[in-house]
C-alpha cells in the first residue's frame, strides 16, 4: 500500500496542515487507506488547538486517534503485529 502521503491541497488550515505531518511523523504505519480519517481527525485537532473543540468534537477525535492507532491502547496492538506478513514456521528447525 502507497505511504499516506502529503497533505490535500484542500487541507487548507495551517493548523490541520501541520497536524497531518505530526501524525505522519507519530504513525509510521499509516498509509493511503487512511487519508480520509487523518484528514478528518486534523480538522478536528486544529480545532482542539485552538480551544474551539467541545466534548463531542474530540470525543470525535478520539475515535478517529483509536482507529489510527494513536491512542496508548490502540498502538499496543499495532506494535504487537508480526514485523513480516510471511513468519517463518516454527516446525522448519526439525523437519529440514
Amino acid at each position: 500500500m502507497p505511504p499516506l502521503g502529503d497533505p490535500p491541497d484542500c487541507l487548507i488550515d495551517p493548523d490541520a496542515r501541520e497536524a497531518w505531518h505530526e501524525f505522519e511523523a507519530a504513525a509510521p504505519w499509516l498509509n493511503r487507506s487512511h487519508r480520509a480519517v487523518v484528514h478528518i481527525a486534523c480538522h478536528l485537532h486544529a480545532r482542539m488547538r485552538r480551544g474551539e473543540a467541545g466534548v463531542p468534537a474530540l470525543n470525535l477525535l478520539r475515535q478517529c486517534l483509536n482507529s489510527l492507532g494513536l491512542t496508548p491502547t490502540s498502538t499496543a496492538a499495532i506494535r504487537a503485529l508480526p514485523e513480516s506478513a510471511d513468519p517463518a514456521d516454527p516446525a522448519t528447525e526439525f523437519f529440514n
